[in-house]
């Protein structure tokens, strides 16, 4: 029998303000951080990817079905690599899908040099060398999807340009603005039946293989989309304090 999560939403208003919207370095875009206050050891960390490797093909479907799915159409443009110019415009075969519409991101700046994004939660996150090249064209209008990272990648995170086709490994640097319009945060957990609630009254259903024992109210979420093989949980939340992810999906 699954219990009901907790009524009582509890909400920590805090004044995280960014002092500049203009982004001329990955370094000048960090201001007060709770970003990973209680992250995990590295032996923790990969542990956790470990066992996701080894789980993969493992996961059935348990619980409720997901509120909704979202299925999202990839669009390449081939634009060029600083105007923005498009070349060629092609659509793809659907991909990806989400049971919640908070996985559909937008880019509001990119540094100079490429090494840092801003998402439209004024997230920031800091780009792998070898793809600075690849967010010079991305334009406020594109669609960003946040995925897990590769097995053997050396980041935590991929941003997935779904109107060029450009994947880039990111580390996320600087959490979302706190009660922002397009921020989350965990209003409720229910430990016993792993179920988290989130600020805008979403439930979610986590992953049997994962747990959110060391989750806590008011911990800000960003929501990102699970690509992985088999899977029935068509979303991540990212645990923006603990700096690490679980796979699940939005139920209610």
């Amino acid at each position: 029998m699954k219990k009901s999560l907790f009524s009582t939403s509890v909400f920590c208003i805090c004044s995280l303000i960014l002092a500049s919207t203009q982004l001329f370095g990955v370094e000048d875009l960090q201001e007060e951080n709770i970003l990973g206050s209680r992250k995990h050891s590295e032996e923790r960390k990969m542990e956790l990817r470990n066992q996701r490797m080894t789980q993969a093909q493992e996961e059935e479907e348990t619980g409720e079905p997901p509120a909704q799915i979202i299925p999202i159409t990839i669009s390449h443009e081939q634009r060029e690599p600083v105007s923005g110019e498009v070349v060629k415009k092609s659509t793809v075969e659907q991909e990806f899908v989400t049971s919640h519409s908070g996985a559909i991101h937008h880019p509001i700046f990119v540094t100079a040099f490429g090494d840092g994004v801003q998402l439209e939660d004024e997230s920031i996150w800091s780009v792998r060398p070898s793809d600075y090249m690849k967010t010079l064209n991305w334009l406020i209008t594109d669609t960003i999807i946040i995925l897990p990272p590769g097995w053997f990648s050396g980041y935590d995170y991929v941003l997935f340009n779904t109107d060029t086709g450009a994947r880039i490994n990111v580390n996320l640097v600087q959490q979302p603005r706190y009660n922002g319009i397009y921020s989350h945060w965990i209003a409720a957990i229910d430990y016993l039946n792993e179920r988290v609630c989130l600020e805008d009254g979403s439930i979610w259903s986590i992953s049997a293989f994962d747990d959110v024992d060391d989750w806590l109210v008011n911990d800000m979420i960003i929501i990102g989309i699970n690509d992985g093989w088999f899977s029935v949980n068509p979303n991540i939340l990212i645990n923006v304090n603990t700096n690490e992810y679980v796979r699940g999906k939005c139920i209610y």
